[in-house]
């Protein structure tokens, strides 16, 4: 439950689908920020003009003798981590050039979409085609019942 810590409500679901554990966040409790209402952008990086733009046939950094930082070990002690994460972003700054790429999709106008991840789609209901293969069949409570002319779904799968 990173996308909204589990804090979103289902229309039509019962008290019982209330996230207790955790806090009742679990992106507060991760530490983490969650998902919903961020973007996921690819980043590129390529060696800076200043390493000349002609075609390579060799690496620019080799050339020029620039010592690449030794990789990071996320399991080292906070100021030893933190030392060489900020020793990576200086090498990326001094010798790198980040290019933002599209990664989410966009409206028809450029407008950047976010995520927007829905309480109801953690858990998922029947599609048409099931639901009219089986018409005793109950859609899953927050999705819509086309056995029953779009009527919100009764079924609860966390029931005992």
């Amino acid at each position: 439950m990173l996308y909204d810590g589990g804090t979103g409500t289902v229309e039509g679901a019962p008290s019982t689908w209330k996230l207790t554990g955790w806090g009742g966040n679990t992106c507060t409790y991760l530490g983490f920020k969650p998902l919903n209402g961020q973007r996921r952008d690819k980043i590129e990086y390529r060696v800076a003009d200043s390493y000349g733009t002609s075609p390579r046939t060799s690496d620019p950094l080799v050339n020029a003798g620039v010592e690449r930082p030794a990789g990071v070990d996320l399991n080292e002690e906070k100021p030893e981590l933190d030392s060489h994460l900020e020793e990576l972003k200086e090498f990326y700054e001094a010798h790198l050039v980040r290019k933002l790429k599209t990664g989410d999709e966009r409206t028809s106008d450029k407008v950047d979409l976010y995520i927007n991840f829905r309480p109801k789609y953690y858990l998922i209901g029947f599609n048409d085609s099931a639901m009219s293969s089986y018409k005793e069949g109950e859609q899953t409570i927050g999705w819509e019942d086309t056995n029953n002319a779009g009527a919100p779904g009764t079924f609860d799968p966390l029931a005992d």
